[in-house]
């Protein structure tokens, strides 16, 4: 037996008996005594033992005491982590009563509030709330491996309805997002087609992606009928077997559900659902805007695979379908209520290390600090607006990997202010009365954005390995400032740089011929001749 097979067979046995805490058992404060912990940390359900090369680490009043990296010991389902006691308080390498412990994983204080080391012949919990931020790909197909013509049973598929017959429920090349091949389900009148994916993982918080493309099946007297769901399925529990799931619905107005959004045949949409079963909700992007939120699922099962579904006169091609598990929370902001929040800083201070928080629309009056890694989500930068009231920084970001996306932000002395931040993305914003400015932070990416009437549109402030572009300066009173000369304002010839409002050039994006000079060595050497079009 391999290590992994004999490791992951103990982390089941652990799974039957393991809870949310670990349990410490009896102190006595004798100098030199071991403080044992003995347990097994879970995650949303999962042991996170099963998690090789995690560090677990335990510290008393800022002093690490003792770490343990998983997966150190083959088929090991539980670590140990010993503490030194001592009840000489001028010792500070070792804990004393009334000391505050922590647990970290990867560095991260999991502890849902610090503990106190008791007296003797005490026992204490420490309630897990695992926040390291785990993300792995479950599945993932693209139909581009198979040949073309068949049902790719060959990749785990299965064709449980086959609608029009067989030979109609096939991979094929007529019509992809990535080339060459797509899965392609066609059914007639009053029949279905549903193809099926096992999944060898089943997380409580989950996403799923797919590209969608929906038309009237060819040979139908029926007009303007369309009927396709994608979803997380259990194809034994016929009651509960659609989990997050999303309808190209086949009412006369032809629209996406949940959220009413309109669409056409013949063109393909980005379709993004990330589901919570512990709370039974989900919420659906459409073309990476979020279009409805905490959708209540109802209902107790669970799912065991992914299912594309046709019926009734329809044709669908499905392309790039890619399932994740996250151990990051989703959070939503409504200024309205109706959400986990109505304040985005609430929710900010709320979430875990790794949390994506979706914004509703509306107008949020308020600034904004963020201190950990996080995902902050606006529905659509139209019409989710961040308003600072004239003052200080709008969004402040003190932490790496955050990503900023789908917003308004106005109205104050920094829009957004990266501050020692790195590894950050701000995309798809309108800037508007405040500007962006980044200050000593590195390898971050400002694209998309619409940069319009600031006093200073983009400020690079010591720092290096950034990279904007695909952004629209528009009436800055300075467009941009860089004072390191290492900064990248431009994605090469091919994907260019930036448009300018008071740079003329020829091309989109242009030769090269007529760069925009940002600073002495800050040039934009691929700039566009008009906004919006790369």
């Amino acid at each position: 037996m391999t290590k992994m097979g004999w490791f992951v067979r103990h982390v089941k046995i652990a799974l039957a008996i393991a809870i949310l805490c670990f349990c410490i058992g009896q102190i006595t404060a004798i100098p030199q005594q071991d403080y044992t912990l003995y347990g097994t940390a879970t995650l949303e359900g999962t042991v996170l033992t099963a998690q090789d090369g995690a560090v677990i680490s335990l510290a008393v009043d800022g002093v690490e005491l003792e770490s343990y990296t998983m997966g150190d010991i083959p088929g090991t389902d539980y670590y140990v982590l010993k503490v030194p006691l001592d009840s000489d308080p001028g010792v500070t390498t070792v804990a004393q009563e009334g000391d505050t412990a922590y647990i970290y994983i990867n560095g991260t204080a999991i502890n849902e509030g610090p503990q106190i080391i008791g007296a003797p012949s005490t026992t204490a919990r420490f309630d897990i709330s695992a926040i390291a931020a785990i993300s792995a790909s479950i599945f993932q197909d693209n139909f581009d491996n198979y040949i073309t013509g068949t049902f790719p049973s060959s990749g785990g598929w299965q064709l449980i309805y086959s609608g029009y017959g067989k030979s109609f429920q096939i991979v094929d090349n007529t019509q992809c997002v990535s080339a060459p091949n797509s899965l392609k389900l066609e059914v007639g009148s009053d029949c279905t087609a549903k193809a099926y994916h096992q999944l060898n993982q089943t997380p409580n918080l989950v996403s799923y992606v797919a590209d969608v493309m929906v038309r009237q099946q060819p040979e139908s007297s029926v007009q303007d009928y369309g009927n396709v769901s994608l979803a997380l399925s259990n194809p034994n529990i016929v009651s509960e077997d659609r989990i997050g799931q999303v309808t190209f619905d086949h009412a006369e107005n032809r629209a996406i559900q949940p959220g009413n959004i309109p669409y056409n045949f013949g063109v393909w949409y980005h379709i993004n659902v990330t589901v919570d079963m512990k709370k039974r909700v989900y919420d659906v992007f459409v073309d990476d805007q979020l279009v409805a939120s905490r959708i209540n699922m109802g209902g107790t099962g669970n799912y065991t695979g992914f299912c594309v579904e046709a019926g009734n006169n329809t044709q669908v091609w499905v392309d790039n379908i890619k399932v994740v598990a996250s151990g990051a929370d989703m959070i939503t902001v409504d200024s309205g209520g109706g959400a986990d929040y109505t304040h985005i800083q609430d929710a900010v201070d709320n979430a875990r290390s790794g949390s994506t928080i979706k914004v509703l629309s509306g107008t949020y009056n308020e600034h904004v600090l963020i201190t950990k890694p996080l995902k902050l989500i606006g529905a659509s930068r139209n019409i989710t607006i961040i308003d600072g009231g004239g003052t200080g920084e709008c969004v402040h970001v003190t932490a790496d990997n955050v990503e900023i996306s789908g917003f308004t932000i106005k109205n104050s002395t920094y829009g957004l202010y990266l501050d020692s931040s790195n590894n950050c993305i701000l995309d798809n914003n309108i800037i508007c009365s405040c500007g962006i400015h980044l200050s000593s932070s590195h390898n971050n990416v400002i694209s998309d954005n619409e940069i319009v009437e600031n006093d200073m549109g983009v400020s690079l402030s010591d720092s290096n390995n950034n990279l904007i572009y695909h952004n629209n300066f528009i009436d800055n009173s300075e467009q941009a400032y860089d004072n390191t000369g290492t900064n990248s304002w431009d994605n090469g010839p091919t994907e260019g740089g930036n448009y300018w409002s008071d740079r003329s050039c020829i091309g989109n994006p242009s030769d090269g011929s007529l760069p925009y000079s940002i600073d002495t060595d800050s040039i934009d050497r691929y700039p566009f001749q008009d906004p919006n079009r790369w």
